[in-house]
This record gives structure tokens, C-alpha cells and sequence, in this order.
């Protein structure tokens, strides 16, 4: 926490932002810390501690102000390789053989908006994930919007992850200069 305030602070006053810390005393999950934050007036930035992006936290607020959202979540594409040959099949005969191939498909960014509006859904001091949020603001037919983008990004969760992650910094060090 202190470490947090010594380097973040002086960050966030730069951008006339505030820092705060949070500590679980029980885990609430990925989205959980909205429900105990909701002040029922602000919306709440989420970005997952274990990911490196270069996205605009500037512009993701705006486009979620913009389309007047209950929820606006960063989206990007990512390859996934099957690791098996795959076949197109019909009527009983092969069509197609694919080697491995690679799709891209758009998933989560590990960073959103939460309006306050749909912070309501996330029940404070108990255990809620994003998908759970997710489910109930589409339940109550609130509007989701898609942030998106094709920013650098990388999930950091092991030791090969995290030299990526600091080849991403030495090679991009203008895109995560500020």
C-alpha cells in the first residue's frame, strides 16, 4: 500500500486524479471491490492489477460517457491456436483439413466502466465476478457497450508473461510513457 501511494500518487495528481487503496479483508472477487465503493454518483475504472495495457483510460471514459452505458467493457482481438488439425466435414466426407489454425476472437480486456447504475448489482462484502455483473445488467436490459481496441496488451501471470510484458515496455516505451 505504501509502495502503491509513493509511486501512484504523484501519477495521479499529474492527471488531477485521486489514488485510493482498497484492502479485502474477505475476496470479493474481480468486480467485487465496485460493490463495496459504489458511491451511487461516480463511475469506477476497473483495470485488472495482472494485466499490462497502453488503453486510454481518457478515452474509454469518454466512449462510455458517450453511449450512456450502464457497463463499457475494452475488448480486443486474440489469436488462439488449436493445437489439433481440424476438419470440415459433410455428409460423412472430409471438405477440409486445417492445420492448427489460428482464430481471432474478441474477448475481455480485463478493464471496464461501471456506471453506478450498474455498480448497484454488485453486492457489497460478497464475492462477484465481472461475468456475474455482466449477466445481471444484461438481465435488467441496461446497455453494455464494447470499448474497442487494438492497444498493446499482455496478461501477467507467470515468469514467462512478465519477461513479455517488460520486452512490450523496452520496445513501446513512448505508448506507456505516461
Amino acid at each position: 500500500e505504501a509502495y502503491l501511494h509513493e509511486r501512484g500518487g504523484p501519477l495521479a495528481g499529474r492527471f488531477d486524479a485521486r489514488l485510493e487503496t482498497f484492502v479485502e479483508h474477505e475476496p470479493l472477487g474481480n468486480i467485487g471491490v465496485v460493490g463495496a465503493l459504489n458511491d451511487g454518483e461516480s463511475d469506477a475504472l476497473m483495470i485488472y492489477v495482472d494485466n499490462l495495457t497502453s488503453i486510454s483510460a481518457t478515452e474509454l471514459l469518454t466512449r462510455h460517457r458517450q453511449t450512456a452505458a450502464a457497463l463499457t467493457i475494452a475488448t480486443h482481438l486474440w489469436p488462439l491456436q488449436n493445437p489439433f488439425g481440424e476438419l470440415e466435414i459433410e455428409a460423412g466426407f472430409v471438405r477440409a483439413y486445417r492445420d492448427k489454425p489460428v482464430r481471432r476472437v474478441r474477448i475481455s480486456s480485463g478493464t471496464c466502466v461501471v456506471s453506478p447504475e450498474a455498480a448497484a448489482f454488485v453486492p457489497p462484502n460478497r464475492q462477484f465476478g465481472a461475468a456475474d455483473l455482466f449477466a445481471a445488467v444484461l438481465a435488467a436490459a441496461l446497455p453494455v457497450a464494447a470499448y474497442e481496441h487494438d492497444e498493446l496488451w499482455i496478461d501477467v501471470n507467470d515468469a514467462r508473461s512478465l519477461e513479455q510484458a517488460e520486452h512490450l515496455i523496452r520496445s513501446n516505451r513512448t505508448r506507456f510513457a505516461s
